[in-house]
């Protein structure tokens, strides 16, 4: 099998996976909008709770995004600011009404649904636990909107409880994440839309840096 764009072989699977190319960047645009909410979730469980980032990630490592929201809901009656308290309420009343359809994207199946009384067939996600309530790509686009609209609730909410300071409130939206397998001490954080380049690297080293708490 060869993508025609790419010129590459692509290994089959055993089902067909029955989405267009734009469907499949759908997909991958929703599965990545996801991947910041699972994130973001850590980063504010750990603030809300004043707990140093290192031990809460451990703690959530092999947490999935449901365990979370159940954590953040129990979090809520602690909180004594008002504005924490709203924008974290916000977030997690999103969560709550987003988190079936997650669980069903991520661990369903991809099928052709035969959809009555059209009598028509379309590509749908088909999850055992929700077999009766499939999701169909043209859902995709709408919830990865309402997932990204989550990670600004949430960064909302870190920004309100530990506010950046005058030198990184001219971060670009959205903000760029930068990793590397080299010690960063020396180059301090990068500010949206900043370059990383070889030339900029300090001494090599086997240190991975985890972004700080704010």
């Amino acid at each position: 099998m060869t993508d025609e764009k790419s010129a590459h072989v692509v290994e089959p699977t055993e089902y067909e996976i029955p989405l267009t190319d734009d469907e499949l960047r759908e997909l991958g645009r929703f599965t990545a909008v996801f991947s910041q909410v699972d994130y973001l979730l850590n980063e504010a469980i750990s603030a809300l709770t004043k707990t140093p980032w290192w031990a809460m990630s451990l703690m959530l490592e092999s947490a999935t995004t449901g365990p979370k929201v159940n954590m953040l809901k129990k979090i809520l009656p602690e909180i004594r600011d008002k504005e924490a308290k709203r924008l974290a309420s916000d977030a997690y009343d999103r969560l709550v009404k987003l988190i079936d359809k997650r669980n069903h994207v991520i661990h369903g199946m991809w099928a052709r649904q035969l959809v009555t009384p059209q009598k028509t067939v379309k590509p749908a996600c088909i999850f055992m636990r929700n077999k009766d309530a499939p999701v169909f790509t043209d859902e995709l686009h709408k919830l990865a909107d309402k997932g990204a609209k989550i990670t600004r609730l949430l960064d909302d909410l870190l920004t309100h409880l530990a506010p950046k300071g005058a030198g990184n409130d001219v971060w670009t939206k959205p903000r760029q994440l930068h990793v590397t397998d080299r010690d960063t001490s020396e180059l301090g954080w990068f500010l949206g839309g900043a370059e990383l380049t070889a030339a900029s690297y300090p001494t090599p080293g086997a240190k991975l840096r985890v972004p700080p708490q704010r």
